[in-house]
């Protein structure tokens, strides 16, 4: 709103980035509804609108905003100097998933995934990592990790600032979400820090792994599958090795932060070569 206000008082372009598709944010209705229409009113004289994935690009069409003012610009996380060197486990693995844990994010289906795979009998474990988005939200997964007696495989990291370290922890990263994303940050730090991804299909998700080639897509809200795909990496059934080379390759072409920025100075340049 603030933008919208400047750029009219000094006849600037306005450059809109939208990052998740605000009509299903959340599982608050009446604030999505608030939040799309301050959006819409906001950005609707924008010069441009950056979508950070194809499928929010198609999102903002069908909310009716013109195709020739779109612009699709990935997310990008940098490269690591260095890549630690994975194997694969002789033991147990290391599942992680890290995030504002919200019932957007599928935490949920992620703890039931986890009950799937040890009545599998496969040794694995999980770590969390991030803060709880309200106490009541942070008491219902704890009760459903109890319910599903899974309590002594789940270490509660909460939140942190160093992600890439609590990476290098996991042998698999998982982001089991339900709908609302539009390109996750932590699912490029994930392949740029070679840690093999399991992602549901929502969204701009598929966009960066393609299933069985960068990483696995789950159905979304589907334990049996999200725990299926887990178990197809750790059984051996999914080249763990393969995926990780992928990812990193397919990360450094598309999703570095070098890429991001030269796809914004394209967006930029192109506006003022018109003015």
């Amino acid at each position: 709103m603030v933008a919208r206000i400047v750029a009219r008082l000094t006849g600037r372009p306005l450059v809109y980035h939208v990052h998740s598709p605000t009509r299903i944010d959340s599982t608050r209705d009446w604030q999505n509804w608030a939040n799309s229409l301050v959006e819409r009113w906001s950005v609707w004289r924008a010069e441009r609108l950056i979508c950070v994935s194809a499928s929010l690009a198609g999102h903002m069409r069908r909310a009716g905003f013109p195709a020739s003012r779109l612009r699709v610009v990935p997310n990008g996380v940098p490269q690591l100097t260095a890549v630690p060197l994975r194997r694969r486990p002789t033991g147990t693995w290391t599942l992680g998933s890290v995030a504002l844990f919200r019932p957007r994010k599928g935490t949920e289906v992620l703890i039931d995934a986890l009950a799937c795979l040890l009545r599998k009998g496969l040794q694995v474990r999980l770590r969390l990592v991030g803060p709880f988005e309200t106490p009541e939200y942070e008491s219902q997964i704890r009760a459903r990790v109890r319910d599903r007696g899974v309590e002594k495989l789940v270490d509660w990291v909460g939140f942190t600032e160093h992600v890439n370290a609590e990476l290098t922890r996991m042998d698999i990263f998982i982001l089991p979400s339900l709908f609302g994303e539009g390109l996750p940050m932590v699912v490029l730090e994930s392949m740029a820090a070679g840690v093999p991804v399991v992602a549901t299909d929502v969204e701009g998700i598929p966009e960066a792994i393609r299933n069985g080639r960068d990483g696995l897509i789950a159905r979304p809200n589907d334990p049996e599958d999200l725990a299926r795909a887990v178990a197809d990496i750790v059984c051996g059934t999914a080249d763990c090795a393969a995926l990780r080379t992928t990812a990193l390759s397919r990360h450094a072409e598309r999703f570095s932060d070098k890429a991001m920025a030269a796809g914004v100075a394209n967006v930029y340049t192109e506006i003022l070569e018109k003015t």
